[in-house]
């Protein structure tokens, strides 16, 4: 079986996609320093991992950077089971001791794109956001994001504030919590 087979096998099994915004992106990327066209982009496909794999995970990351249109923003979101992941340029030996990985059971992971060593479990949901960089914007990011959350994730009360960050509301204790962005 070649290995396209089988992410399209495993693919459907494992992930569900969400629906697209209802509203256009026009709004989320008015905002954006340089003019564009915005006629390029087609509408944001937000996908949802069931897999708690880390290396399923990140190997359907690279498909979709791989296989997906330039032209189609994708949101991807994951958790894994616990465990480190490094970039593609980490020293394993200089950003974790893999001998004390070995004795907790905890793998080790390489990603095929760049960053730092971030240790993953399933108390955390990660995201992956992929659009042409001529086109990304902080507010673009924000409003494909903003919609995964509330739509994708059921998290309704998710908003971006006048920064820029999306912010999170504890329903339970009625304090925000502040998602940052990191990429500009």
């Amino acid at each position: 079986m070649s290995l396209r087979t089988a992410y399209r096998t495993t693919t459907s099994l494992a992930t569900r996609r969400i629906p697209a915004p209802r509203r256009g992106i026009a709004h989320a990327i008015e905002a954006a320093p340089v003019t564009l066209d915005i006629s390029a982009l087609d509408t944001p496909q937000i996908y949802a991992s069931t897999s708690n794999d880390p290396w399923f995970n990140l190997s359907y990351e690279e498909w979709l950077f791989r296989n997906t249109p330039v032209t189609t923003p994708i949101l991807f979101f994951y958790r894994n089971r616990p465990c480190v992941v490094i970039g593609r340029n980490q020293n394993p030996w200089k950003e974790t001791t893999p001998r004390v990985l070995e004795r907790d059971g905890i793998p080790l992971v390489r990603r095929r794109s760049g960053g730092g060593a971030v240790f993953h479990d399933l108390g955390n949901t990660n995201f992956s956001l992929l659009v042409p960089r001529a086109l990304f914007s902080r507010s673009l990011g924000a409003y494909i994001i903003l919609h995964g959350l509330q739509h994708g994730m059921d998290i309704p009360s998710a908003r971006v504030n006048d920064r820029g960050d999306l912010v999170l509301r504890d329903d339970t204790t009625g304090a925000d919590r502040k998602m940052s962005i990191p990429f500009v």
